[in-house]
Parts: structure tokens; sequence; C-alpha cells
């Protein structure tokens, strides 16, 4: 009977007596401390040996703070005695309940199973994904709202492990299933898997027994994935050892296995060769071993690697070459290693050429070629020079080859390039090089469209057809008037044949005078003439080319002899106008 529940008494009244009975009262009780719950009623008549039913409501209650209590209900009649009787022993009559406080209460009646692909099992690998069920009821008289259950593993030491939580509402008599996804997560070995309901007695029940159900289970090792780091690519050295390295992961999970036994052996042809080594996964699954590979190796080869932890194995292999080296050869680095040296020598040695040695040009006073300052033949018409003589750009007398101002006609010589002339040449040829590009920007904003921009044009110029660098068209440039030119006597460019002065360097470039005619003198206020850089020329010794043998006096002092500047003009306008092939008496000037 439950707390506060209406109770329904009911009770047959006899007369035994041989004369009626009028208005017979009868009382009923239920409990006899209290809170006591009473109810009274009065029979109107009872014939004599007649007999008459009577019903009473009671209300079941019990004590605050008892669940469960065991009460007595009594029918009484007559119980002052107002009626006569001849025996009043037989008027009361008394009946044992038991009242219990409504409440819900929850157990867990059924076993606990784990399933994996549908099937029960007691065991599962780490990694792998189970399911664990069971069934929760409410054999209480009351619903129970937000009731926690926990799923847990205890491991061999009694250390609990969450595995994960479930809140569910079960009504009065009510049957749930329970069910929880859990992917193996702890270490091997072996575990009871659990389920308690209200661990923290949150929810108040008539009883809190039978609200926990568990089971034993095993966790098996991790199915391994071994993985090798690549080992082809490389000929290896009998004798020697190689570094085996690797990682394994668990294959459910694709995390790492750490702790895992790993060897390695090498094989060929089924057979296995050698002494295995062995090594053991660090906590990121990695390792890393040492394997000798014996003398006498040759060929290709296959190196095994063997994962194993607890009890589970996982096995892989790679392909490697083995070759010993050539008897008294040379290694392949050495070889590389003579290249690069090679290699170096002709770049650094070019590099001087560019920078001192061909950088020094003379023109032979024979055939006019341009050959090294340092020559003492030259290449092409194999005339020997006369060492430590050169000619004169200005007057053409030869004069000692280190003067820094010629005896003859007074010109001082500037014996280095200097850098802003140059560098202003470029310029001057550059944007004469941008002006012919721009004639084709009109046609590129017709092409291009929308699409055109200053930013785009250098790319479409440079897959245009009649694309060329500016390098190139400087020497395209510099051939036109190498072709019909006049040479600087300074800076040795050529130059477009009746040019005044140079385009590189600014000189004064010389004028084919006519002959006979004497040389203007020059003005008194005129300002002081420029110093001129001049070109070598290498002198030919006397009777070793073509040319008319100088004079011994000249040879002897190491100076050219002195000639009066009409016949030096003269002399130059006929070397300059003279039929091809005939020799003259001097090289040409520069």
């Amino acid at each position: 009977m439950a707390d506060s529940e209406n109770v329904l008494v009911t009770a047959t009244i006899a007369n035994l007596g041989g004369v009626a009975a009028s208005n017979v009262p009868v009382q009923f009780h239920l409990g006899v401390t209290t809170p006591r719950s009473s109810y009274s009623v009065t029979i109107p008549f009872i014939a004599a040996g007649g007999s008459a039913q009577v019903s009473g409501q009671l209300i079941a209650k019990i004590s605050a703070g008892v669940i469960e209590d065991d009460q007595t209900v009594t029918v009484i009649v007559n119980p002052n005695n107002s009626i006569a009787e001849f025996d009043h022993d037989n008027n009361q009559l008394t009946q044992a309940i038991t009242v219990v406080k409504g409440l819900p209460n929850i157990v867990l009646p059924g076993s606990l199973l784990v399933f994996k692909d549908d099937t029960s099992v007691d065991d599962a690998s780490v990694g792998e994904t189970v399911e664990i069920s069971t069934i929760a009821r409410n054999s209480g008289t009351l619903s129970a709202y937000d009731v926690l259950f926990v799923f847990y593993a205890e491991d061999l030491e009694g250390k609990r492990i969450e595995l994960g939580r479930l809140i569910r509402h079960l009504g009065s008599g009510q049957d749930i299933h329970l069910n929880l996804t859990w992917t193996v997560n702890v270490t091997m070995g072996g575990y009871i898997l659990g389920i308690i309901a209200d661990p923290d007695n949150v929810v108040e029940e008539m009883n809190d027994d039978d609200d926990e159900v568990f089971a034993p289970f095993i966790v098996d090792a991790p199915n391994t994935k071994i993985v090798l780091n690549p080992l082809s690519g490389v000929t290896y050295e009998p004798g020697k050892s190689i570094f085996v390295s690797g990682t394994v992961t668990n294959r459910n999970t694709t995390k790492p296995v750490s702790g895992a036994t790993v060897e390695v052996w090498l094989e060929m042809n089924g057979q296995r060769i050698g002494v295995p080594a062995t090594g053991t996964t660090a906590t990121d699954g990695t390792f890393g071993i040492s394997l000798h590979l014996r003398q006498g190796l040759d060929g290709q080869y296959l190196v095994y690697a063997n994962a194993s932890i607890g009890g589970k194995s996982e096995v892989t292999n790679g392909i490697i070459q083995v070759k010993a080296p050539s008897e008294g050869g040379i290694p392949w680095y050495v070889y590389l290693l003579i290249f690069a040296l090679v290699s170096a020598v002709i770049i650094a040695f070019s590099a001087y050429l560019y920078k001192y040695g061909l950088g020094r040009m003379v023109e032979c006073g024979e055939c006019a070629a341009l050959i090294p300052e340092a020559s003492k033949r030259c290449p092409k018409c194999g005339v020997q020079f006369e060492p430590g003589t050169a000619k004169c750009s200005e007057c053409s007398a030869w004069i000692p080859s280190n003067s820094t101002q010629c005896p003859e006609c007074g010109t001082k010589f500037i014996t280095e390039a200097i850098k802003e002339e140059e560098d202003a040449y470029i310029k001057r040829m550059r944007e004469q090089y941008e002006a012919y590009v721009e004639t084709y920007r009109e046609e590129a904003k017709l092409e291009m469209g929308r699409k055109y921009t200053d930013a785009r044009f250098p790319n479409w110029w440079k897959k245009h057809s009649a694309f060329i660098s500016f390098e190139q068209w400087l020497s395209q440039e510099e051939a036109k008037l190498k072709s019909g030119g006049t040479l600087c006597p300074v800076c040795g460019i050529h130059n477009p044949r009746g040019s005044p002065i140079c385009q590189k360097c600014g000189s004064t470039l010389e004028v084919p005078k006519a002959v006979g005619k004497m040389p203007d003198e020059p003005a008194k206020d005129a300002p002081p003439r420029k110093p001129l850089r001049r070109m070598i020329v290498r002198r030919p010794v006397p009777g070793t080319g073509k040319d008319k043998p100088a004079s011994p006096e000249a040879k002897a002092e190491g100076e050219a002899p002195k000639a009066d500047p009409k016949a030096a003009e003269e002399g130059a306008d006929k070397s300059a106008s003279g039929p091809a092939g005939e020799p003259s008496d001097e090289a040409p000037k520069p």
C-alpha cells in the first residue's frame, strides 16, 4: 500500500443473538500510532440471526523519514457497548498491511552486453569500436526524471575510467534500453565494464539496490600498420650498415603505436641473410634501426620489417640495391668533386681573362688585328713586335708604350676608360632602343584592346616576332657602324662615317686633310685640348713583316723617328686611301 493512498475496508457484521439490533455503530481504524486514520458508520437494523455488510474509507499514511511501515486495519462493532449483548469479546477484528512511501525505483535487471559488428563479444582490440548495452527499469510508484547512467571500465587494480554518460526519463513501471558506442581507448589487459544508475543518489528511490550491472572484458593489442621510409634510389655497399626507419600506427585510428617491437632483416629469394636487428617504437610511433650488410653481398635484396605488440604482428618490406665498388676504382663523388674544381678553375680563368687579359687589347701595326697586349707575335699575320713601343693616336709617331704624353705632338694620354663616359654612351644608346621599341606600342594597343596596360606591354613585346633585346640591338648597331665608320682614337668605338665627334666618349674624330695643306694654327685663345685615351698599336720588328724596316737609330734608341707633321698627315692620308692589299709604311690609326 502506498503512502497517502485511499484504503477501502469492507466488513460483515452478524447478529448471533435471538433479538434484533438497531442502530449498530461500527468503527474502522488504520494504524495504532499517529497519524491514525479512522472512519465510523451506523447499521440501521440487523435482524436476529441476520448480518449486514458495511465499508469504511481510510487513508494510508506513514511518518516523515519512514519509507516503509507495517500497519494494522481494525474494525470494532458496538465500541462503547451501547447495545446490550450476551458476549462482547467477538466485536473486534484486525488485519495487517504494509504502507510504502510513493517513490520511483530504478533497477538494472538485465545483463551488460558488448557488441562488435552486431555480434556479442567479450574482447576487442585497441582502436576498435564496440557498443555497450543493457536494460533499465523503474519499478517504483512514481516517474523518475533526468536519471544519470554512467558507463565505465575498471582495470585489475580497481581504477575506474569513465567511458560515457546517458541521461534518461523513466515512467513508473517503464523499461528502456541503454546503448553507448565506445572506441576502445585503454591499454591492453583485463577490465570490468559496468553501468551504474544515479551514482550520486540525486533521485530519491525506494531502494538503491540493483542499480548497477557489469561484465568482464578483455582489451587486445591494436591492429598495427607499419610503413618504411624510402630505401630505393641509393646503391649500398657490402660491409657497411643501412639505417632502416619507419612508423607504426594503429590501423583503426591511424594514431601512433608506442612500445611495439620492430625486427628488421635482409632476404633474397625467400632466404634470410645475416643477423636481424631489433628496436622499439617511440611515443610518436617512429623507429630507426641499423642493419649491417655483410661482405660478399651483391644484387637486389628485400629489407623486411616486422612490428609486433601484444601477440599481434605486421610485416612489410622494401627493396635495396647492394653493389661492391670496383677494385681500384674511384668513387663517383670524387669525379663529381674533380668536375666541380675544373669548372671553378675555368670560370675563374675566364673571369681573369675578361678583366685583365681580354680587356687589354692592342692593334697589330701590320694587319690591324686586335690582339692581347702582352703578345710578342701577331697570331693572325705572324709578325713579331718591337717591345716597348706604341703609336701616338694623334700624330702617329712611334713612342715608348708607357708614355703619358707624346714627345712629338704633346698630346696627353688617359690610359684607363672613364666610367662616366661609358655610362653616358650606354644611356644614350638605350634611349635609342626605347624609341625603337616605342614604335610597336600602338600595335600592342590594337591587338590587346582593353587588356592593354603599360605593365603588360613588356610581356607582349617579348612574344612579338620582331622582338630583340637591348644587347642584341646594341650589337647590331655597332656592327653597322663598324661596316662603314670611323674608329675613335680614344675609346676605340666605331662611329658613323663623317661623324665629327665620338658617340661614346665625345672625343674629336680625325678628319682627312687635303694633301699639301698646312694644318691650321690653333687660336691663341682656344681652350687647352682634352687629354685623349689611346688604343695601343704594336709596332712590328723591322724585317719581320711587309713593312719597311725602321731606322737603326730609332730601334736602338727605342724611339720613333721624328717626322714633320705635314708629312705625317700626308702619310696618314696615303695609308687610308691606298689600294687594298698594298702595304703601307705604318699601321692604320685607330
